[in-house]
């Protein structure tokens, strides 16, 4: 178990390369996220561990998982007395043990009331080669606790991405999304930003009259743009920006021009939260 802060993530690349699952606890640092201290599990699945996980839809006979990475998060939501979310925040350290310990003794004084809501969100990433091809498949998963008469996460539009490196080497050739509500109901989203050299997002309400969202799978397929393998290698990303007011801004991608996924931010929003997962294994 490793416990830091905003250099702990650089650090991780070399524990990577040892194989096996690293779990991380910490207090995470995201650069353009408001919320600078918060709780996270992360698990890394490298090596033999990836026989340890239950692939997503292979397609193909020759798919071959690369890299996994899942991370959970804890998050509090509050409303004031007319039902409207003023603060969504992920939980620190303190926050989560006195929310586990309550799940734990039945204590239901740290799980939520009638204006205030707890629960978890959990982001999961795998990366399976197929040929020359790569298919990034991206899980987002809600469950939120007593204490809302939603049962749900804040009524606000929400982003997911999956961005990848490597400049104008690696192309897009499909993408997918799918939104599904606790009633097991889809829900519609929309285009929010698309480069097919670097990533696509995109955007969807995670509350509507007809249920709040539970889960949702984004899948992007990338190849070579060239036909000749230059061994360089880089990363794709997984993102997910919670808000809980009327969006104003834009999706920007930015980098993803060599070893690292592009980044992605949302402008012009205050009242927004973001998670994010990197996998390595790209080579092309």
């Amino acid at each position: 178990m490793i416990k830091g802060k905003k250099f702990l993530i650089p650090c991780l690349a070399s524990l990577i390369c040892l194989g096996g699952v690293v779990n991380v606890k910490a207090d995470s640092i995201i650069s353009n996220n408001s919320q600078e201290n918060y709780y996270s599990e992360t698990t890394y699945y490298t090596g033999d561990e990836l026989k340890n996980i239950q692939p997503y839809n292979v397609e193909t006979e020759d798919s071959v998982l690369v890299g996994a990475v899942e991370k959970t998060v804890y998050v509090s939501e509050k409303k004031d007395d007319n039902g409207k979310i003023i603060d969504s925040h992920l939980m620190n350290e303190d926050e989560v043990n006195e929310y586990k310990k309550s799940l734990l003794t039945r204590d239901s004084s740290h799980l939520g009331n009638d204006s205030t809501s707890r629960g978890r969100l959990n982001i999961l990433i795998q990366l399976f080669r197929e040929g020359s091809e790569y298919r990034a498949y991206g899980n987002a998963k809600w469950a939120i606790g007593a204490g809302t008469a939603e049962q749900g996460p804040a009524s606000g539009r929400d982003f997911v991405a999956l961005t990848w490196g490597g400049g104008n080497n690696l192309v897009q050739t499909s993408k997918s999304l799918s939104v599904t509500r606790h009633n097991g109901s889809s829900m519609s989203y929309s285009q929010a930003k698309a480069d097919s050299y670097k990533g696509y997002c995109w955007s969807f309400d995670d509350y509507s009259s007809s249920g709040n969202m539970e889960s949702l799978q984004a899948i992007v397929k990338i190849k070579r743009v060239s036909s000749k393998l230059k061994n360089l290698q880089t990363s794709m990303k997984f993102t997910y920006i919670h808000t809980y007011q009327s969006v104003t801004g834009s999706i920007s991608f930015s980098g993803g021009t060599a070893g690292s996924a592009a980044g992605v931010s949302l402008s012009s929003t205050s009242k927004k939260w973001q998670i994010e997962v990197d996998v390595p294994g790209i080579v092309y």
